[in-house]
């Protein structure tokens, strides 16, 4: 698989078999996540992966209807600002390589913002005590996919300006 297959066959995937991810596959993407670049190499993040049905049921629950999602795996990505004022773009980029990385191992991933939004945060921090200074950034549910999308882009020239 090319880089270039692996980013048009992402997709957010919604449905999830009840197979559970083995260990190899979790380093895998935790992995991938921390070879994403980060402003002067600071690595502002933490992951927390959650496996146990009953945290997953809570950060369901906590979430809302966007979350309710039967993954049997969800990675929580958070991001230190007492560590660098970049954080939000460096987990960004570590959400990114999680989720194409899960494309190569035929999982499937849907992202689910946590930042900015108050309420959700809160509902995170309270089912996963996080430490000082970490601030919820996004939530990867993370498993075998039940459907497979097609591959896509949504290439656009008109969002392209050229000087």
């Amino acid at each position: 698989m090319t880089v270039r297959e692996a980013l048009l066959e992402r997709r957010s995937i919604r449905k999830f078999e009840e197979t559970k991810l083995t260990e190899e596959q979790i380093r895998l993407l935790l992995e991938a996540a921390m070879a994403a670049p980060t402003g002067r190499n600071s690595q502002p993040w933490k992951f927390y992966v959650v496996t146990d049905e009953e945290t997953l049921q809570k950060i369901r629950d906590g979430i809302g209807p966007h979350g309710n999602y039967p993954a049997p795996c969800a990675i929580l990505v958070t991001g230190n600002e007492n560590i660098s004022n970049l954080w939000t773009s460096d987990c960004g980029a570590a959400t990114e390589n999680i989720m194409t990385q899960a494309v190569e191992l035929g999982l499937g991933t849907l992202w689910l913002a946590e930042y900015p939004l108050e309420p959700r945060m809160e509902s995170i921090r309270s089912i996963i005590h996080l430490e000082d200074g970490e601030i919820p950034f996004s939530l990867i549910y993370v498993g075998v996919p039940v459907v497979h999308p097609e591959p896509r882009t949504q290439y656009d020239e008109k969002k392209i300006v050229r000087i």
